[in-house]
């Protein structure tokens, strides 16, 4: 009797949680209400295609700098007496810009004309001295030794071997007198361009070399952006095409640019891409100077009338583009032909109606 009381409970507990179990199960089971399941699609999202202007724009980044620029190098080692412009300073094309010391180069002048004239002098004298020599070839001049001949042969050689010395000598310091005048003609420097005139890296030099760089004069009215874009992007671009430009150090200052130059030479990046530089001539502005960094957008096409989708709802499968449309209700897949593309909108061409609507799957 007591082993029988024991295993009262324990089977009245069983029966308890085999119920509980019962009613959960059926709690979770599907009611069937006669109405079917909602396809998938029906939590897809659905896009109108329709009629609307499209641009097709490419960013590029690129610091600014001055269009026309000209350098200013030393004409010739020396010392430059003085500067007849300031840093910044505005200049005329024309106008002194500064004035070599020359005192050494006249030193030198003086000397080399002295030589010259010297040189010319002997030569009269040598010239002279052989119109009064003897001639032996004439008849009556008598007999000579072996010896004596020989000795008078070889003085005219000697003679003949000097002029030809002297005379390129005299040459030699003639060229050099005029490589003096020149240099004392390009000792007062003359600006080649109007603009502002900016030092390179030393202010106002005394003491310089041959085709040291000074500065440079700089045109503050005309500047450009250089850009970078890769191989892809490169064939996007044309000249002529119009730059919205904005400043990064001034965000709220916009201006405009226009694609002047796109390189046909390739430059390797330092990942090892092809990248090509692209200018943009920008126009004035106030606070525009060289060196800033710049966003420029491109506009490469657009279309005032254009049949777009959203580009999310374009997929690719293999050399064909296709959308899903909606076809009473069911999604088909449709082959369509793409205009431009943009990472918002995508033109068809052909595929699709105005007013048709697209899912995204």
């Amino acid at each position: 009797m007591r082993k029988k009381r024991r295993w009262v409970p324990v089977l009245f507990l069983a029966g308890i949680i085999g119920i509980t179990g019962f009613l959960y199960m059926q709690s979770r089971s599907p009611v069937d209400t006669g109405i079917p399941a909602s396809p998938l699609y029906s939590q897809a999202l659905e896009f109108e295609a329709k009629r609307e202007a499209i641009k097709q724009n490419l960013e590029v980044k690129g610091k600014s700098s001055y269009v026309n620029e000209a350098n200013v190098y030393a004409p010739f080692a020396g010392t430059i007496g003085s500067w007849a412009v300031k840093e910044g300073g505005q200049i005329s094309e024309g106008a002194l810009l500064f004035e070599m010391e020359t005192e050494e180069l006249r030193k030198q002048l003086a000397i080399k004309q002295a030589n010259v004239e010297k040189m010319q002098t002997e030569q009269k004298i040598q010239q002279a001295v052989q119109s009064l020599a003897p001639d032996d070839s004439r008849p009556g001049g008598g007999t000579m030794g072996e010896q004596e001949a020989f000795s008078r042969f070889t003085n005219k050689e000697k003679d003949k071997l000097q002029q030809k010395v002297d005379s390129i000598n005299l040459n030699l310091v003639q060229t050099e007198i005029q490589e003096l005048n020149r240099l004392l003609s390009e000792a007062r420097y003359a600006s080649t361009a109007s603009g502002i005139f900016l030092f390179a890296e030393n202010k106002e030099p005394k003491k310089v070399t041959e085709q040291e760089l000074l500065g440079k004069i700089v045109d503050l009215t005309k500047l450009k952006m250089v850009a970078t874009v890769g191989e892809y992007e490169v064939f996007q671009i044309t000249e002529g095409l119009p730059v919205d430009i904005k400043i990064d150090a001034l965000p709220n200052d916009k201006l405009k640019g226009t694609v002047t130059e796109v390189s046909k030479f390739a430059k390797s990046g330092s990942d090892g891409i092809s990248k090509f530089d692209v200018t943009i001539e920008l126009e004035p502005h106030d606070r525009l100077i060289a060196g800033l960094g710049l966003t420029g957008t491109i506009l490469i096409d657009e279309k005032d009338d254009a049949l777009v989708v959203p580009t999310l709802t374009v997929q690719r499968d293999d050399d064909d583009y296709f959308v899903y449309v909606l076809n009473e209700g069911v999604p088909e897949k449709r082959i369509v032909r793409i205009g431009m593309e943009t990472a918002e909108q995508t033109e068809i061409i052909e595929g699709l109606q105005e007013g048709e609507t697209v899912v995204l799957q």
